[in-house]
């Protein structure tokens, strides 16, 4: 099957990769999502896609854009251990802000304005809020009337904004009332958390006076720090996909004890898939890092370790080959082909109808007479169904049904149970879970046709029908692996209506 893609990219490894983040198995993202397995398999085999509704459930699950989950934007990895981006941009902005302290103490207060074009991070707020507070002030407007209309303006602000928003408003707040330099750190400091309290600001500030290109090429040519830490070298060769893999496992001091003592070519190749903010980060804490040989050694273990179970656990999920559906357990087929209801679709009239014309054309190659009928809830106007046609086939007593067995056979169906009286197949049961149209066919003889009577009835009876609807939807999370069980909770509801029809269209169907 031809592998889904959007704009060349699959979207297969980027579902693997975003759930491998959750540290999540198939079964377990299945059961949040309500869905076999198997549709994640398939999923993330490139083998289907998720419905728009589903798309969603999983941006909302990973914390991403659609965009991202199919592949149409790059991700760069934006969490390492405590350090994610959302922290990171106020870190920065937070630069910004000291340097602004910084240049009032020494220049004033109205000096402030230069710094704008200098700013690093890249906060459109920042840059409205220190021209329009300098504005009041030279009006002379109060600092609680200047301050309390930015707050207003803050408060106004995207949900992703907020944050940031109210840190510069509070900063600026000290910068315009004279604060040191220190105690402003430290109101910055507070919006961030206590993770990012030692962080040196010097430091930071110099680091980020480099391009990301600047920064990667300080590592050419970087060797190993002794012979003991070359225990990544072979990582050095990997793809994008692969080490975001295995970014997305590791914690920030693991990752900066390996990479301080891995080689250059293993460096840029990790750190070239960070984002922007983060490289800095990782970039600096590699500077100041201070640690002994065993310190390596230990963090490049368990980068080693981590890295070779992710690709073990990739090649797993990319070379399985699915069992025949011969060689499955009742259970493993349940779970496969779950129970679930879908809304009434149109569609199903014309699959059905499609689909009965190929029947009857050869059939009536091998028997002279031959009844179809459209049966089961997707024959039933307006109701939740099962997106599965089931298609009832009666021939004459004087026909041999295991000759007509073999003919259906021949013609895409795989014959599913059968006695002497009866014969049930299937179509469009795979490896990989159901296609899009899917057909059960119910050989029978003549007469043997309750399910045409209890179509009929439930078609003239709408409030009936949707007393069967509500029963079917009632039963579907607790039976959706189980058809049998799923079957007998229905029975009795399905008996009494059976006979009620038989009694009304009596001999309707000889």
């Amino acid at each position: 099957m031809e592998s889904i893609t959007y704009h060349g990219i699959s979207m297969g490894e980027k579902l693997y990769s975003l759930r491998m983040v959750k540290r999540m198995s198939q079964e377990q993202l299945a059961a949040i999502l309500g869905v076999s397995p198997a549709a994640v398999s398939k999923w993330e085999r490139d083998l289907s896609k998720p419905s728009i509704e589903m798309l969603w459930a999983l941006a909302d699950l990973f914390a991403c854009s659609i965009d991202e989950l199919v592949g149409r934007t790059q991700i760069q990895v934006e969490k390492i251990g405590i350090y994610d981006e959302a922290k990171l941009r106020l870190a920065v902005i937070g630069e910004d802000l000291l340097q602004c302290s910084e240049i009032s103490r020494a220049q004033g207060l109205l000096a402030v304005e230069s710094c704008i074009s200098g700013f690093k991070g890249g906060s459109r707020f920042l840059a409205f809020a220190i021209p329009y507070a300098l504005d009041l002030f030279m009006k002379q407007l109060g600092p609680d009337e200047i301050f309390s209309f930015l707050g207003n303006y803050a408060a106004a602000l995207p949900e992703e904004e907020r944050a940031e928003g109210k840190m510069i408003v509070s900063a600026l707040r000290k910068i315009f009332s004279g604060e040191s330099t220190e105690i402003v750190r430290e109101l910055i400091a507070s919006f961030i958390g206590m993770e990012y309290r030692e962080k040196n600001a010097g430091k930071m500030r110099e680091v980020m006076q480099y391009t990301r290109e600047e920064i990667l090429e300080q590592y050419q040519g970087k060797k190993c720090y002794s012979k003991q830490t070359d225990l990544l070298e072979e990582f050095a060769g990997l793809g994008d996909y692969e080490i975001r893999l295995i970014l997305r496992n590791t914690d920030n001091m693991t990752l900066t004890a390996a990479m301080a003592g891995a080689s250059g070519k293993v460096v840029k190749a990790f750190l070239s898939n960070l984002s922007e903010r983060m490289l800095y980060f990782i970039h600096e804490d590699m500077i100041q890092w201070s640690g002994m040989e065993e310190d390596i050694v230990e963090a490049q273990k368990k980068v080693l370790e981590l890295g070779r179970l992710c690709l073990r656990e990739t090649e797993k999920d990319r070379n399985t080959v699915p069992k025949k559906l011969s060689e499955m357990t009742l259970e493993e087929l349940w779970q496969l082909f779950p129970i679930f209801l879908v809304e009434h679709d149109e569609r199903w009239k014309l699959w059905y109808n499609e689909e009965c014309q190929r029947i009857y054309d050869f059939l009536t190659n091998h028997i002279t007479d031959v009844k179809i009928s459209h049966i089961g809830s997707t024959a039933i106007d307006h109701i939740w169904a099962k997106p599965i046609i089931d298609i009832l086939v009666e021939i004459p007593l004087t026909e041999d049904i295991r000759k007509v067995k073999d003919v259906i056979s021949q013609n895409g169906y795989l014959c599913m149970s059968e006695n002497e009286k009866k014969i049930s197949f299937n179509k469009g049961y795979t490896e990989n879970g159901f296609e899009e149209k899917v057909f059960h066919l119910h050989l029978r003889y003549l007469g043997d046709n309750d399910e045409v009577y209890f179509r009929d009835y439930l078609n003239e009876h709408p409030a009936i029908a949707k007393e069967y609807e509500k029963l079917k939807l009632s039963l579907w999370k607790t039976y959706e692996h189980d058809r049998d069980g799923y079957t007998e909770a229905k029975r009795e509801f399905v008996s009494e209506y059976t006979k009620k029809a038989r009694e009304k269209y009596k001999g309707r169907y000889l």
